[in-house]
């Protein structure tokens, strides 16, 4: 099993494979802890609220990764197949679009009022698209298939339709935690709702939306690695 998070074709050191395959189990594990125990609890809880330090990470790593992949994949679409060019620079269009949702469109800022209409129809009175009432229910399922999508990418990756696509082996812990705390927040939402139960859950979903945004970028920096690698080969 030695070296089993590497892969070759994205130009890491073992060092650097474990250190991100390990990554999320140490923030998730982390949050956890402070969530766990009783003298830091308040502490976790408050991170985790809404435009606090992870919130605000996420639409850091968001907005300024998506900026990042739009530009490198445009300067560097004479090296892939013009689907791959379109594929990647749309990923990261909706990491800036998902940024600009994590701050309500700039309502933190600027402290707008939401418009009466949308209000109405906005479950929690912002002018947001993933919190409208139709939406709402549908974001679990949402980054379940994130998480799943990560996971088709690396078990299929060297596949010649995904080849250019490919996820990093070491992704791996990323997606699969992703994943299955969709999952977990998929089945409490069909079951009966005890509010000590939900709280810290429905709080981690702060914590699955930062591994989203760290994921991606991860996934954007690592295929412009093998890329360049590849294009100096050639």
């Amino acid at each position: 099993m030695k070296n089993f998070q590497r892969d070759i074709r994205f130009n890491t050191s073992d060092k650097e494979a474990k250190v991100v395959f390990y990554l999320p189990l140490w923030i998730s594990g982390a949050v956890f802890l402070l969530l766990l125990i009783p003298v830091t609890r308040d502490f976790g809880f408050w991170m985790l609220k809404e435009n606090h330090p992870v919130e605000i990470g996420t639409f850091l790593l968001f907005f300024f990764g998506g900026l990042y992949g739009i530009v490198n994949f445009i300067r560097h679409r004479k090296t892939i197949s013009t689907p791959a060019v379109i594929f990647y620079c749309l990923f990261a269009f909706f990491f800036v679009l998902l940024a600009m949702e994590e701050i309500a469109w700039g309502q933190w800022f600027f402290k707008f009022q939401t418009p009466e209409n949308w209000a109405a129809v906005n479950v929690q009175n912002e002018t947001t698209l993933h919190n409208l009432e139709m939406m709402q229910e549908n974001n679990d399922l949402l980054r379940l298939i994130y998480g799943v999508g990560g996971l088709i990418g690396i078990f299929f990756g060297t596949s010649k339709f995904l080849r250019e696509l490919a996820v990093p082996k070491f992704l791996l812990l990323w997606f699969i935690i992703i994943a299955a705390h969709s999952v977990l927040d998929i089945v409490v939402d069909w079951s009966e709702k005890d509010y000590r139960i939900m709280r810290p859950i429905i709080r981690f979903n702060e914590v699955t939306e930062f591994l989203i945004a760290f994921s991606g970028v991860l996934y954007l920096r690592y295929n412009l690695i093998r890329i360049k690698a590849s294009s100096k080969s050639l």
